[in-house]
């Protein structure tokens, strides 16, 4: 069995009244509903943003070549005396560029940094079984399982815990990411996963609750070894959650693995390309264009 990939597939910072950058008031100038997206430049990275809003907060979703990679959430004063003022989501995908890294960095080492708190965190090991194979394995637990099977009643994923919004500790989810990326259209980014027979993706997700009694802060998320001791303790705990499969030598070993980017080629260009383009046509539909119309009468196929 290969460890493929280990590290940080989420993570969510919640900024004090008080305390955040001034770029983010920045970012939201100029936008609205009637005028709802702009290029804008952090940290000398060029990033399309897309404004929404409801009662509660305006939001702004960050892309980078067409892919999401940043979520800020301004949250509305209702006088119910909120403890923060902004959020900041870092999805997935974020974590693929490194040419990125430098706008978590900045914030990592913020003077004011002591005032974030991390409210969620995801971690992540993709390992080359199906999760059908990692359960004949061997696994325990004290979580309620539920498993989702599909394509000819074939396990796809497996939820260890409680998946909803009033979990505030944490659960685990094991699923198939080959079927993920597909769904997702993130073959850009996974390309080089489709050369295994199977992949899957055993992930921790550790809510506000449990991101608090773990001592998670901007001190430690992005140590290695403190990542491994969290996700040890909640999935490869004898005393605990235990995937057999997953109590390797290797693991012990691990830093945080940066998945070696997939060869260029023609093949990856063009999925990049094409990714690229879906994302500003999905931008210019969210404002009320009929890109698909447009499409259809200009596009012309190769004869």
């Amino acid at each position: 069995m290969e460890l493929i990939h280990f590290g940080i597939d989420h993570l969510r910072l919640n900024f004090s009244v008080k305390r955040y950058p001034s770029e983010f008031e920045e970012f939201f100038e100029g936008l609205s509903a009637n005028s709802n997206f702009k290029g804008v430049f952090w940290h000398d990275i060029m990033l399309l943003v897309v404004f929404s809003s409801t009662k509660q907060k305006h939001i702004l979703n960050f892309t980078y070549d067409g892919i999401p990679v940043l979520c800020l959430e301004k949250i509305i004063d209702d006088g119910i005396g909120r403890n923060y003022s902004y959020i900041l989501k870092f999805h997935s995908s974020f974590f693929h560029f490194s040419e990125l890294r430098n706008i978590l960095n900045r914030l990592l080492t913020w003077d004011y940094r002591h005032t974030l708190t991390i409210t969620r965190l995801d971690i992540c090991l993709d390992v080359n079984l199906g999760v059908q194979e990692l359960v004949d394995k061997g696994y325990k637990t004290q979580f309620r399982v539920k498993e989702e099977r599909k394509r000819s009643d074939v396990l796809q994923t497996l939820y260890l815990g409680t998946r909803n919004a009033t979990n505030k500790k944490h659960f685990i989810r094991a699923y198939n990411k080959q079927l993920d990326t597909e769904k997702k259209a993130k073959h850009g980014l996974y390309l080089d996963y489709f050369a295994y027979e199977n992949v899957t993706r055993v992930e921790l997700q550790i809510n506000s609750q449990s991101c608090k009694e773990f001592g998670i802060t901007v001190f430690n998320v992005w140590d290695a070894e403190f990542l491994k001791t969290v996700y040890k303790s909640c999935c490869i705990n004898p005393k605990g959650t235990h995937f057999l499969a997953l109590d390797v030598p290797e693991f012990d070993n691990l830093e945080i693995l940066r998945r070696k980017a997939p060869p260029k080629s023609e093949i990856l260009d063009k999925l990049q390309y094409a990714k690229v383009m879906l994302g500003y046509a999905q931008n210019l539909t969210n404002v009320g264009f009929d890109t698909l119309s447009f499409l259809k009468k200009h596009l012309k196929s190769k004869q």
